[in-house]
């Protein structure tokens, strides 16, 4: 686990090493224990890659980068966890290996395979490499995104990096805001892939290979992982629900057991939830040695797991740490978020986040997460509620329904002023033009609607005619035939992978921890896609599957319990305790600072925002945004 970065320059004739060693170390955090710089002459062009390294897997000198194997070269964020295996073969078909690293098996299974070694690796992932013979830059990202890669592309200059904060260090870097990014962080709560928050910067996407040919100047992109094909496979239709069952404890055994190899200390985060529980539970069952695990708790009983967590550490036996957090440790992590959140994020999570992080990476270096349960499985009550919706709109007639859908428009416009009303008849109008659960889910968990967003936000027309990935991946997944299955694939590919993704991956690497996903392992995936529904959900069961096995282990009566978030009463803070970064970064001088919007109706809709009782994270949003701009533009 790492951090990389690199330069791809066809307009400059010298090269400076001193810009790539300040992109590198800008990433100190996410390896903190080795560095190291490379640069080469190609084709008119100057090349530079930058890596950091948080030392997992063969500890030794061997396992530095950038290393150079077979004409390659190679800056490699992540782990190949069946890397032994591939090794085993390659050996098999004569080839040698100096160390015991992934590293150098990639650069090793890239000679014998070309780019089709990829598909071969089960793991997270986002590498370059640097083909000497063939005269190839190759970037590459894991198939679920897993592992961050940011790319700038601009007047002949590219530059790659595993955060944005890298791209600052570079002069050329030109950190000009693109708008439409703005409008769907205030929909959304984060920038969807591919986009990024500036101009001539964006995220390759996952499961893609982006190859440059420094002969021609040619780009291109290479998908060779596709999650769609998985929900529309029909090959496990007719598994009875025992060998389903049996089909998924034993490929989340093997996951799991992957997600252990490590030559460092590894532990993993216990909430006491089912997710965590499972993992924790199938990796103690057959050990004498104790598992490590890991609870933070709070001192408000609201938002306090950790008894819950205590209690499935004692029955399955681990070496369980338990730390409480205070209110003070709590708040004193937001002024430092956006450091590390270098990209608009509004999920407060990322806070207690990053406290279990700091804690855990006190006492081990890998850590193992439960991510992707919930979306794999169907694990949250939403789910019911968006298809009893869905079931209701279905008895209106169509025509009735787009009557009622202009009537409903009509009705949001009229409280314009009243954002949270607005927003309601908003939601109620689209769903009524399109009852798809696809579009339930999609309108569901957005902050602001276009109306409100084109008012607060300078200088822009309706957002609705611009780019937005989520709608294209909802069209993409519109017409399949199981449309319950088609709604989990959206939550995967959207929330999953834009937000949970990027709170886990930048809290984990801010304490130099390396966070792992034992749930999102692709073999998952493609087989519990491709599983009906109603199977899935049997009974109306919310993940039906994963509790069966979990009760294996761990008795239902210390595991049935109402299901918790991992949140903070973030809005009451505000108002209190932390109403001074209320008032530092949302006056009027603030919001004026960098012409991004019509100060006034911003004002007035933060006067507004501010008197809602519920915890619905509007203030936050605004607030994050207006840190971030401080931080870094």
């Amino acid at each position: 686990m790492c951090g990389i970065t690199g330069i791809i320059d066809r307009s400059n004739l010298s090269f400076d090493i001193e810009t790539l060693r300040a992109m590198t170390d800008a990433l100190v955090h996410r390896g903190p224990d080795g560095f190291g710089y490379k640069h080469w002459s190609c084709c008119n062009s100057n090349i530079g890659f930058g890596h950091r390294r948080l030392s997992i897997i063969d500890l030794s000198e061997g396992g530095a980068q950038p290393m150079q194997k077979h004409n390659s070269w190679l800056t490699f964020n992540g782990e190949i966890y069946n890397f032994k295996e591939i090794q085993k073969e390659l050996k098999e078909k004569g080839y040698s290996f100096r160390s015991n690293s992934d590293t150098e098996m990639i650069l090793s299974a890239y000679d014998c395979w070309g780019m089709d070694c990829v598909k071969r690796f089960r793991g997270m992932f986002a590498f370059a490499i640097f083909d000497e013979e063939k005269r190839k830059i190759l970037l590459v990202r894991d198939r679920i995104g897993i592992k961050p890669l940011f790319l700038y592309q601009s007047s002949g200059l590219t530059l790659f990096a595993s955060e944005l904060k890298s791209f600052h260090k570079h002069p050329k870097f030109n950190k000009e805001l693109n708008k439409h990014a703005v409008q769907l962080y205030f929909k959304y709560g984060f920038v969807p892939s591919p986009l990024s928050i500036f101009k001539n910067t964006h995220k390759l996407k996952p499961g893609y290979i982006l190859e440059m040919n420094l002969e021609n100047n040619d780009i291109k992109e290479i998908q060779y992982w596709n999650p769609n094909d998985y929900v529309t496979n029909e090959e496990y239709q007719n598994l009875s629900l025992e060998e389903i069952e049996q089909r998924v404890e034993s490929l989340l055994q093997e996951s799991f057991e992957y997600r252990l190899v490590a030559d460092v200390p590894v532990g993993v985060f216990l909430s006491g939830g089912y997710d965590s529980s499972l993992v924790t539970a199938l990796l103690q069952k057959d050990r004498t040695e104790k598992i490590n695990t890991f609870t933070i708790g709070f001192e408000n009983d609201t938002y306090n797991e950790s008894p819950h967590a205590e209690k499935v550490a004692k029955h399955l036996g681990t070496n369980h740490y338990t730390h409480i957090c205070t209110k003070k440790e709590t708040q004193d992590i937001i002024p430092i978020l956006p450091h590390y959140y270098d990209e608009p994020f509004a999920d407060s999570s990322a806070i207690p986040t990053f406290l279990v992080s700091k804690i855990t990476s006190e006492h081990v270096k890998v850590a193992l997460s439960a991510d992707g349960g919930d979306e794999l499985f169907s694990g949250y009550n939403r789910n019911k509620r968006f298809v009893s919706i869905k079931n209701d709109l279905d008895k209106i007639p169509k025509l009735f329904r787009r009557s009622l859908s202009s009537l409903t428009q009509l009705i949001s416009n009229a409280y314009i002023n009243s954002p949270n009303k607005s927003i309601r008849w908003d939601k109620i109008s689209s769903v009524l033009k399109d009852s798809s659960l696809l579009e339930i889910i999609n309108i569901y968990p957005q902050y602001f609607t276009d109306s409100i967003i084109n008012k607060i936000i300078s200088n822009q027309k309706n957002s609705s005619k611009f780019l937005n990935p989520l709608e294209d991946l909802k069209g993409n997944l519109k017409g399949i035939k199981d449309e319950f299955n088609a709604l989990l694939s959206f939550d995967y590919q959207s929330t999953l992978t834009n937000d949970m993704l990027v709170k886990v991956d930048r809290a984990s690497m801010a304490n130099s921890l390396e966070g792992r996903d034992p749930m999102l392992d692709h073999k998952i995936y493609e087989f519990i896609s491709s599983i009906p529904s109603e199977k899935k959900m049997y009974g109306g069961e919310l993940k039906y599957f994963l509790k069966n096995i979990t009760h294996k282990y761990i008795p239902k009566s210390i595991m049935q319990r109402p299901k918790m978030g991992f949140g903070i009463p973030i809005n009451d803070w505000l108002k209190n305790d932390l109403n001074y970064l209320i008032q530092d970064n949302l006056n009027n001088q603030e919001l004026d600072r960098h012409g991004i919007f019509n100060t006034k109706k911003m004002s007035k809709l933060i006067k507004t925002v501010s008197n809602y009782t519920d915890n619905n994270n509007q203030l936050w949003l605004i607030l994050s945004f207006q840190m971030w701009a401080k931080k870094w533009l």
